[in-house]
């Protein structure tokens, strides 16, 4: 009988994290997916090298999910860092990173009209560098980012994409932040 080809389990041990047992036990680790684990572990070294770099990180635990929000100021205007898998009804139909603002909630909407009023600084504020605008009507909806090919499963590459995801969610936070405080009351209470 053939079986499916499993990739030997992944040694947690192997990262230098002294609470990482603990935070095993907290989301019982051993109850996760490979998937999840290798997420969770993405996630882990990603705090633990660029806390150093970018204090945004500090007091963040690794979840085992493919994204990461941070704060931005506002509760209906999130910043995300994202690895996703390529699929057609996706972003991207490859494997990628992303870094994102996307408004959401009853205010949503609003958010996303007064940052389209803005667009012109935004995108110059990146130049040379483009993001990525998405409007209403779609499934992705009312975000903002910026997209690059990349595989989770190349673990030698992720100290160049962990790089990558802290370059742009420093910049990101560098245009958006003073942006969404400087944004007018909705009027509607999140």
């Amino acid at each position: 009988m053939l079986r499916a080809h499993r990739p030997p389990p992944l040694r947690m041990s192997a990262m230098p994290l002294p609470e990482l047992e603990e935070l095993e036990n907290d989301i019982g680790y051993r109850r996760l997916s490979e998937g999840r684990r290798r997420q969770l572990r993405y996630w882990a070294i990603f705090l633990r090298d660029g806390v150093p770099k970018y204090r945004e990180l500090t007091n963040r635990r690794p979840q085992p999910e493919n994204w990461m929000a941070f704060g931005i100021g506002r509760p209906d205007i999130e910043l995300y860092t994202v690895h996703a898998r390529g699929m057609k009804h996706t972003l991207s139909p490859k494997d990628h990173l992303r870094v994102e603002v996307i408004t959401r909630g009853p205010n949503g909407p609003t958010r996303y009209a007064q940052l389209l009023e803005r667009k012109a600084e935004i995108d110059a504020a990146f130049a040379p560098e483009k993001v990525t605008w998405v409007g209403p009507g779609s499934k992705y909806a009312r975000r903002i980012y910026v997209l690059k090919e990349a595989r989770i499963r190349d673990q030698e590459d992720w100290p160049n994409q962990h790089e990558w995801l802290l370059t742009w969610l420093k910049k990101f936070d560098d245009v958006f932040y003073p942006i969404a405080q400087s944004l007018p009351p909705t009027g509607r209470r999140h």
